[in-house]
């Protein structure tokens, strides 16, 4: 389920350009032996997209009108094997309560995940947030793929600074 947004040719499920995944559960099963009378296999759904929830503070959210956009080169699934398929994805995480914005990634196989802040319409930075996701010690290989917590701190003059929330991780800053 969750495939509805999704353009379906050749057995691959590709993510429209400027979107982010849709929340696709997926059962991935094994040649089933359909030669007797009967034949049974026990099908159970998993989670095949993360949730990037990017926090921010209120001094970071009184710098300005804040976007966030990530960009990668996973945009989709083959459909028999469930594998990441490359191609350019994109999507701008959507506000929600103060403070907070959230989108969906499909299942990665590489850290090429990039977020890029915009302050007021202007290119503010850019994270390599794939790198950070893969240090916190997350896994891109667990068959339900867990929700991201990501703090993001602007600081107006000195740089951006990255903490991965829920896993033992150093925090990062960057100097823009």
């Amino acid at each position: 389920s969750g495939y509805d947004s999704m353009v379906i040719k050749n057995g691959i499920a590709v993510i429209p350009e400027g979107e982010d995944c849709p929340e696709v559960m997926a059962f991935k099963g094994t040649m089933l032996d359909a030669s007797g009378d009967s034949a049974d296999e026990k099908v159970t759904l998993h989670k095949q997209y993360s949730r990037i929830h990017f926090l921010t503070d209120e001094q970071t959210e009184s710098i300005g009108n804040l976007i966030f956009r990530v960009t990668g080169n996973v945009n989709g699934f083959d459909l028999p094997t469930l594998a990441p398929v490359k191609g350019n994805f994109n999507a701008f995480a959507l506000e929600g309560q103060e403070g907070t914005r959230s989108l969906t990634v499909p299942r990665q196989n590489d850290d090429d995940l990039t977020l890029e802040i915009y302050k007021d319409g202007v290119l503010y930075g850019t994270l390599s947030i794939g790198e950070e996701i893969r240090n916190s010690g997350y896994s891109w290989e667990d068959e339900d793929l867990r929700d991201i917590y990501l703090t993001i701190s602007l600081f107006s003059s000195s740089g951006i600074s990255v903490d991965v929330n829920g896993w033992d991780a150093v925090r990062v800053q960057y100097t823009i």
